[in-house]
């Protein structure tokens, strides 16, 4: 009997050593995969590493993108209010050259009436009077922004298109949508 307890205890430490051998070959083959996803690790924290890097790089390139659109913005809007204070200029000089000629046109029209009727018409003269006023109040005004101009502050004599002038060369910016009164504080 004791050979036969003997020889099931050995057939049950067989199976039990059959069952480690087992447990260990899938311990060994888990070991192995362990190992294999250590491995894909690593190399997923260096592609992490690497694309954080080039991250920034993009980054810092999209920072110095910005500003120099931003710089080129603030160029371009300036060249725009340069160009558009000159347009406005050169409207406010021919509007100025327009009024002397029509005024010049109508003393001329009322002389050729004159001379025409011979000089006899009593009201002829009374329309010459005004005709004459109007182009003798823009031609003092005129000369009094000369010396206006000549003397370095600005002031209530100065015209609208001297106190331009004069902004746009002491550089201030948005001067051609300024008024008369809000240019002479600006350059006072």
């Amino acid at each position: 009997m004791a050979k036969k307890k003997k020889s099931a205890a050995d057939s049950v430490i067989a199976e039990l050593k059959a069952q480690v051998k087992k447990y260990e070959k899938t311990i060994d083959k888990l070991e192995a995969r362990l190992e294999e996803r250590k491995v894909d690790v690593k190399k997923y924290k260096a592609l992490a590493d690497s694309y954080k890097s080039e991250a920034g790089k993009y980054k810092a390139k999209a920072k110095k993108a910005a500003r120099k659109a931003a710089d080129e913005a603030k160029r371009f809007a300036t060249k725009v209010e340069d160009a558009a204070d000159e347009v406005e200029d050169a409207v406010e000089d021919a509007a100025e050259k327009a009024g002397a000629r029509v005024a010049s046109a109508a003393r001329d029209a009322r002389a050729a009436v004159t001379r025409a009727t011979g000089g006899t018409a009593a009201k002829a003269p009374a329309r010459k009077t005004p005709a004459a006023k109007a182009p003798a109040k823009k031609a003092p005004a005129k000369k009094a922004a000369a010396p206006a101009a000549a003397s370095s502050t600005p002031d209530a004599s100065w015209s609208v298109t001297q106190l331009r002038a004069e902004a746009r060369t002491r550089g201030i910016t948005g001067y051609s949508r300024k008024s008369k009164a809000q240019l002479l504080t600006e350059l006072g």
